[in-house]
This record gives C-alpha cells, sequence and structure tokens, in this order.
C-alpha cells in the first residue's frame, strides 16, 4: 500500500517538472520573439528620423541658395541711343544760317541767323521738336503768333525749311562746317563785321512798314532793346529817323520789330509784338530813303 502510494507521489512531481519546463521553455521562446518586432519598430523610428533629417537644409544647401545672386537683365544691343551727332554743324541759304547746336531723340536746340531787308543780322534761339525720324524732321511755331509751324527735315548734309502756306517757298540750307569752324564761314554775323544798325548800301535801302518799339538819342539804349527782341524770337534793328523822309526829321535812334511789305502785313503781327511786352508799339511807314 505504501509503496503505491509513493508510486503515484513520484509520478505526480514527475508530471509537475515537466510541467513547469514547458511553460519555462514557451516564455523563453515568447522573449526571444518579440526582439525582431522591438529592432523593427526601432529601425522604423530611425527610418522616419533619416526621412524628416533628409527633408532639412543642409548647411551646404542653405550656403548655395543664399549665395546665388539674382540675375539682372542687360540692355540689348538693339536698344542702342542712335547717334544723332552728324546733324551738328552750321548750315547757309544765302545770308541765313541755322546752328545745330544740340540733337537729342525729341528736340533739336540752336541758333537761327536771319538778315533785315534793311541788311541788319541778329539771331534768335532754335528750339524744335522731333516730328518723325525717318526723314528725321523737327518743328517749330511760326513767328506770326498763330499755331502754323515751320518744318525742318535733314538730309544729305543739307536742311529744308518748309515754311507755312503763302509766306515763303520752301528754302535748303546747306551743311558748312562744323560747330568749332566758323573762322572758315565768310559772314558779318561771324566775321565781327556785323551791326544791327542799317547798312549804307543803296539797294537795301527799301521803304517798309515798322512796328516801332523804342526811341532813343542814345544809341545804346536801343541796343538792349534790339539784343532782348532777339532772344524772344524777333527780327529788330535800329534805324536813324533822319535817313527817311516818313519818321521825325529830328535826329533819333529807333528800333523797329521787323520789316513789312505792307501795312496790313505789319498789323496782323503788331498784337504778338505787344503782347510780347511792348505795349506802346505801334505801326508807321518810313518813306523814302534820303540818308
Amino acid at each position: 500500500m505504501m509503496k503505491k502510494q509513493f508510486l503515484r507521489l513520484m509520478m505526480i512531481l514527475a508530471l509537475c517538472s515537466l510541467s513547469a519546463c514547458h511553460m519555462t521553455f514557451n516564455f523563453t521562446d515568447k522573449t526571444e520573439n518579440s526582439s525582431p518586432s522591438s529592432a523593427a519598430t526601432h529601425s522604423s523610428a530611425e527610418s522616419v528620423t533619416s526621412k524628416n533629417e533628409s527633408r532639412l537644409p543642409t548647411d551646404s544647401t542653405v550656403s548655395e541658395n543664399t549665395s546665388s545672386e539674382v540675375p539682372v537683365p542687360e540692355t540689348s544691343t538693339n536698344e542702342k541711343t542712335k547717334d544723332y551727332s552728324a546733324y551738328l554743324g552750321i548750315y547757309r541759304y544765302n545770308d541765313e544760317v541755322i546752328e545745330v547746336r544740340e540733337v537729342t531723340d525729341r528736340t533739336v536746340s540752336g541758333i537761327y541767323v536771319y538778315q533785315t531787308s534793311a541788311g541788319a543780322y541778329g539771331s534768335r534761339e532754335l528750339m524744335c521738336t522731333v516730328e518723325k525720324t525717318e526723314p528725321f524732321t523737327v518743328s517749330e511755331l511760326f513767328q506770326n503768333g498763330g499755331s502754323e509751324k515751320i518744318y525742318y527735315t535733314f538730309s544729305d548734309n543739307q536742311i529744308t525749311a518748309d515754311y507755312p502756306d503763302g509766306w515763303w517757298e520752301n528754302r535748303t540750307f546747306i551743311f558748312v562746317c562744323g560747330l568749332d569752324q566758323t573762322d572758315r564761314i565768310d559772314h558779318p554775323y561771324y566775321s565781327g563785321n556785323n551791326t544791327s544798325e542799317h547798312i549804307t548800301n543803296e539797294k537795301e535801302h527799301l521803304s517798309f512798314y515798322g512796328i516801332w518799339i523804342a526811341a532813343s538819342k542814345d544809341k545804346a539804349d536801343c541796343e538792349k532793346v534790339v539784343s532782348d527782341m532777339q532772344k524772344k524770337g524777333f527780327a529788330a534793328a535800329i534805324y536813324q529817323t533822319d535817313d527817311w523822309s516818313g519818321l521825325n526829321s529830328e535826329h533819333w535812334y529807333v528800333v523797329s520789330a521787323g520789316e513789312y511789305a505792307s501795312e496790313t502785313e505789319a498789323d496782323n503781327s503788331l498784337q504778338q509784338i505787344r503782347e510780347a511786352g511792348y505795349e506802346d508799339a505801334y505801326v508807321k511807314y518810313t518813306g523814302d530813303w534820303q540818308g
């Protein structure tokens, strides 16, 4: 009886021992199987970190971006400013002269030298506006107080002046020399023989209607008036009254703003002269030359 109980007890202990070993084996197996899962999780974290880091700019990338310069557009060679220097110079038509001193793509400036029928020479400022470039054509207001224009066209070393209808025929001014070569011009205005006073040449002593704006016993006073008139673009000259039958027989120096063939022509310009600051200007016929 005791022997049977002993055997039964040994069998129970053996079974318990086997069960304990099996449980230990399962626990160890699960622990080992869990390691790859942890490694995978760790590897995934490293992969995310690596991806995020790859998206961040590196020091070299930042340096390259900040050091790059914004490209500056270059001016096309087709946009070069046209050279108008070929138009500069002195052009002449009989005793009238055009000095072209400055030319841009918008304006042309210089002086216009003219001679009155009495033989006096004067100059006025020439300021023109460019109308078109082919052919190169400029314009200025005509000195008649209206809105009419004189057009100047440049071509082949010459300038063609186109005046408003009813005035003068077109005039062609021929290139004479450069601006620094005035000593080559045989002209009283440039030779130093010019005078604003009437030249005593018999063929020039033609009667005319004058717009008289000043009179003085002192010639210097009249010279100042002439200078002022010429700066404003008007033809003006000094005369002596006792040289003309229709003027004062007493000797006076007088200034006329132009010479006109008819009284009507002079009257048409009178208002413009008055508006220029010579309110007392009036029209009078000189009569015959008697000087």
